[in-house]
């Protein structure tokens, strides 16, 4: 209403200290002097947007002199100690934020990362469970939830392995664990200690096949790791790490010291160092080096599977197709008695060409030890192929584009072009982008060997059948390659071939091949 005085509050300048970044809620109302108050923990939050943390944490400080109960400031600068790898603080700043308010979101999500930064994966869970409980409708406590569980598994393993074994006199009935009265003990009934090695390394459990397994309990950070697992958990971090420690180590630093970036190299050091405790925690080397297997056990399995169906298909092609009839079981009475049918037994099938699939099955063999980058095993099955008399001619055909590939991987050009050569003499049905890429890679291979005529050759008959496909990538690469034989003896041939190539390299939005074409270009201009 005009004439009455209105209140105006100040706005809101931060998303760290007075709103939060990844959170929609509402401030905590504060008093005391807001504008120095706004000033500080907007300085704070510009900072540790441009990644000065100390900075941030400074500016966060100041704010907090001001008004040290204030739950946001505190949280965004439990997130700073975060990132410097303080998780002590940092938990000390959320704790400090949920002391003001119990049910503050920011400060539990703030609190379970900083014991998820410690290594204490069961109370990180424990928080992250609470504040999803309060705000379930924000993916940062159900991730957290996600690696918090992941962590704990990695660390003792699933329980589904492990099964506790129970003491001797163990009971669940009350009245048998009843013990006797201190001083009717004697000292044979005292418990014995433990064995140092089980009580230092962890809990020793029964496997699900009755064997013995240690869970290794957690492990200070001063415990000493060995290099290579430092190496494996640090990762390309590593290389840092190394330099880091060759710098502190250097005579001229050492006899020329600067406390400046002594403190900046040790500040990494500790950094990396905390950071290879957590990630140990976290997934342990046992538990990396199992992961790995696993994949490489999948990867190999996926393999088998596909041979497999190759091997299937191979086996349903030269396979006859039985007739109805030579399948069932011949009639025969039912005897008195009885209300069911005998059941048929099942029908043998012969293969009808044995030799021809063995060399199916070789060729299959040696295209998966081609893909395993196992050139000359590929070889050798390839060879035994095609010197089975029966091989189909289709299955020939496939072998030999097949082998001319493992020779040119082991860099026998010469071999390579001529069962290429052979495949193209087949009297196969061939497409016109298949004949294309063949002629192609001959023409490479007489291009390594140094036989310009005969590359030149291939070359053309390469590119009059990328035209016929009217595929746009051959026609790339067969004129680039027409444009490359030329470029000395026929100039005008090799600019037309290269024209066209760029012409078509800009249809396909090949940028770096029309980068190099028109330099190419370029290059005959100038000659």
């Amino acid at each position: 209403m005009p004439g009455t005085p209105t209140t105006q509050k100040p706005p809101a300048t931060s998303a760290g200290a007075n709103g939060g970044e990844n959170f929609d809620g509402e401030g905590s109302e504060v008093e005391g002097p807001v504008s120095s108050f706004q000033s500080y923990a907007a300085e704070g939050d510009i900072l540790a947007k441009q990644g000065e943390f100390r900075k941030a944490i400074e500016a966060y400080t100041k704010a907090l002199n001001m008004r040290p109960t204030e739950k946001n400031c505190l949280v965004a600068r439990s997130k700073c100690y975060l990132q410097l790898g303080d998780s002590d603080l940092a938990l000390q700043d959320a704790e400090a934020a949920l002391k003001e308010d119990t049910e503050f979101f920011k400060g539990m999500y703030q609190k379970a990362e900083a014991l998820y930064a410690k290594g204490d994966f069961e109370m990180a869970l424990v928080f992250y469970h609470r504040g999803n409980k309060l705000r379930p409708e924000l993916d940062e406590f159900r991730l957290g939830i996600q690696k918090a569980r992941e962590a704990i598994d990695n660390s003792i393993g699933n329980p589904r392995d492990y099964k506790f074994k129970a003491p001797a006199n163990f009971s669940l009935d009350a009245t048998k664990q009843q013990l006797p009265p201190p001083g009717s003990r004697t000292v044979g009934q005292m418990k014995k200690p433990a064995r140092t090695s089980e009580r230092s390394t962890g809990v020793v459990v029964n496997t699900m096949n009755n064997t013995k397994k240690i869970i290794p309990r957690g492990e200070s950070a001063s415990s000493s790791t060995p290099e290579r697992d430092v190496k494996q958990l640090l990762g390309e971090l590593y290389a840092d790490k190394e330099y880091l420690e060759q710098l502190l180590n250097d005579r001229d630093f050492i006899n020329n010291p600067n406390d400046r970036i002594f403190g900046l190299v040790s500040d990494g050091l500790k950094y990396l160092e905390t950071r290879t405790e957590f990630w140990r925690q976290q997934k342990p080397i046992y538990a990396r080096r199992k992961e790995a297997a696993a994949i490489r056990s999948k990867m190999a399995s996926a393999r088998n599977r596909q041979l497999a169906r190759e091997q299937e298909k191979a086996k349903d092609r030269e396979s006859p197709t039985p007739s109805p009839t030579s399948l069932q079981a011949p009639h025969s009475p039912r005897p008195a008695g009885q209300g069911t049918t005998p059941k048929a037994s099942p029908t043998k099938v012969a293969v009808a060409n044995p030799q021809a699939l063995r060399a199916q099955v070789l060729s299959l063999m040696g295209t998966a030890e081609l893909e395993l980058n196992h050139y000359p095993a590929a070889e050798k099955c390839y060879l035994e192929a095609l010197a089975i008399p029966a091989i189909p001619i289709d299955t020939k055909s496939m072998t030999l584009g097949y082998l001319g590939r493992s020779y040119a991987k082991l860099k026998k050009f010469g071999q390579a072009a001529q069962y290429w050569e052979q495949k193209l003499a087949l009297n196969t049905p061939q497409s016109d982008v298949e004949k294309a890429w063949l002629y192609h890679d001959v023409a490479r291979c007489y291009i390594e060997q140094g036989n310009d005529a005969k590359a030149k050759l291939n070359a053309q008959s390469a590119a009059e059948c990328a035209m016929q496909s009217k595929d746009p990538r051959w026609i790339l690469n067969t004129q680039v390659l027409l444009g490359q034989l030329f470029a000395k003896s026929d100039p005008a041939k090799a600019r037309a071939g290269y024209e066209t190539a760029l012409r078509y390299a800009n249809e396909l939005q090949e940028e770096n091949a029309a980068t190099v074409i028109s330099q190419a270009l370029e290059g005959l201009a100038a000659a």
